[in-house]
């Protein structure tokens, strides 16, 4: 059938993907797509003079026996090659969230009682760019020089150092990897000198059966591991306004809590493992159908003859209503006065551009 021709102020890959049959919306879906697993080749460790320079004191070789702090893997690029932009939101919220995360345990710190206290805020951070792990750890130990910032070269590190870790990564791959590769968290674990009851949260949206039995491996050791995958997007992760659909036991939920707390408003315990994704997976089916529908309707009103903005008011004062059309509105002019990701080449919103590809 011949396709009419391209309406300009609607993107090309919208009218080229508006078919029901072509729709991906499950992580299964997608994951073929998906980069190689977690690099264990890279090497992120500052030699003690780097570190010195960057206000970064780092520690260059791992230890035995791990103390408190708060530890993140996988805050990611911030910036990735068109062609990957699917996968650009993962590596942009992992590095707002991670942000919000340290800064708000330092501000805490450095502004409480215990400000002068031996014992400050250690901070760890761990990923498979180099410079975004540097950047990160240079940036936090420059704004609050009283905590004590590190960058590990691996997974395995990490655990053997470790207190409280999160995760935040691309999908079902790269998460086994982490948590169960060679040089994965479950190996650091096993190096330690002593049992300690670890938490382990990971924000990665994969799949259900995947998370429970990482989960149940991880807590085989005597940890508590949630999973706790977000909605709300870069800008929530940005804001710290991000929703947690949390799945895990009672206990592993109320440690994970105060975390959470520093970068989402919304957290929600779903129940054991795998409830969390399972909840955040249902929430996506909703809202890629509603996608979908939402460029379906703008582009018929449009080739109709309506202007972009007269049906999206139409629509956002109907029961028509919906947040894929009111906020996340995939035709440029539909909100005046707002900038949806269409308007901004779907920089931070890769969630629309991922299930309409």
């Amino acid at each position: 059938m011949h396709r009419p021709p391209v309406t300009p102020d609607i993107p090309e890959f919208v009218l080229r993907k508006l078919r029901w049959s072509r729709v991906r919306i499950l992580p299964r879906v997608i994951e073929s797509r998906l980069p190689p697993a977690y690099s264990t080749t890279v090497t992120l460790a500052h030699d003690a003079s780097d570190a010195q320079d960057a206000q970064c004191r780092t520690q260059c070789h791992p230890q035995t026996t791990p103390v408190p702090g708060v530890y993140w893997i996988g805050p990611g690029a911030s910036e990735i090659i068109p062609a990957k932009r699917w996968i650009e939101m993962s590596f942009q919220m992992g590095l707002n969230m991670a942000d919000n995360l340290f800064t708000r345990t330092a501000t805490v710190y450095t502004e409480g009682s215990t400000a002068n206290s031996s014992n400050p805020p250690v901070f760890v951070v761990c990923d498979v760019n180099r410079i975004t792990a540097d950047t990160f750890a240079q940036d936090i130990a420059t704004r609050f020089p009283g905590v004590l910032v590190q960058v590990a070269d691996s997974p395995s590190e990490v655990a053997q150092r470790a207190d409280t870790i999160f995760t935040m990564l691309p999908s079902t791959p790269q998460v086994k990897d982490v948590y169960l590769g060679e040089r994965g968290i479950l190996q650091g674990v096993n190096k330690r000198s002593e049992r300690v009851q670890s938490l382990y949260v990971d924000s990665t949206t994969l799949d259900v059966t995947a998370a429970r039995d990482v989960a149940a491996q991880v807590e085989a050791t005597g940890g508590d591991m949630v999973d706790a995958p977000v909605s709300g997007g870069v800008v929530g992760a940005r804001a710290g306004t991000l929703s947690f659909m949390v799945g895990g036991s009672e206990k592993g939920f109320k440690r994970a809590h105060p975390f959470l707390s520093h970068m989402g408003r919304n957290i929600v315990h779903c129940g054991p493992s795998g409830s969390g994704l399972t909840a955040k997976i249902c929430n996506n089916l909703v809202l890629g159908v509603q996608q979908i529908v939402v460029a379906e309707a703008m582009l018929l009103g449009t080739r109709l003859g309506l202007s972009p903005d007269t049906l999206a008011g139409v629509i956002n004062t109907s029961t028509g209503r919906c947040w894929s059309s009111e906020v996340n509105n995939p035709v440029p002019g539909a909100l005046p006065g707002k900038s949806p990701p269409c308007e901004r080449e779907f920089h931070g919103k890769s969630f629309t551009h991922t299930r309409m590809t």
